[in-house]
C-alpha cells in the first residue's frame, strides 16, 4: 500500500507582485529583497538586509579601567577596548545605540 497524496497537493500556490516568483503558502516568501527606503551609503553606513537597519561604527576607543566594572569581567586598572555601534531603522522609526568591550590581554584580545 502506497502513501497516498494530500488533498491539496500542488495547491495553494501564490506569484509575487513585484518578481514574479510563483510561491507555495508553507513557504510565504518569495526571495525577492525589497531595497533600502533610505540611502545612507554616502555617510559611512552599512546596510544589514536581514535587519533592515544600516548600522556604522561611532566611536572605538582604548581604555584604562579607573574602577572594577559592574559586570564583574574588567577589574581596575586593565586596558580595554569599548566600541559603540549606532543602528538606524530603515523605516525612519528611530535609533539605538549598541555598546562592546573586549579585553587587552597582551596580545591577545578577548570578546566580554
Amino acid at each position: 500500500m502506497g502513501l497516498a497524496m494530500p488533498d491539496d497537493w500542488n495547491k495553494y500556490y501564490f506569484t509575487c507582485g513585484k518578481c514574479n516568483v510563483r510561491y507555495h503558502a508553507s513557504h510565504p516568501e518569495c526571495g525577492c529583497i525589497d531595497p533600502p527606503e533610505m540611502d545612507l551609503s554616502d555617510y559611512d553606513y552599512e546596510w544589514h538586509e536581514h535587519d533592515r537597519e544600516w548600522t556604522k561604527v561611532v566611536s572605538f576607543k582604548e581604555h584604562t579601567a579607573r574602577r572594577d566594572h559592574s559586570d564583574g569581567k574588567i577589574k581596575k586598572g586593565e586596558r580595554y577596548r569599548r566600541e559603540v555601534v549606532r543602528h538606524i531603522y530603515d523605516d525612519g522609526s528611530g535609533q539605538y545605540l549598541k555598546a562592546s568591550k573586549w579585553k587587552i590581554k597582551g596580545s591577545d584580545e578577548s570578546n566580554v
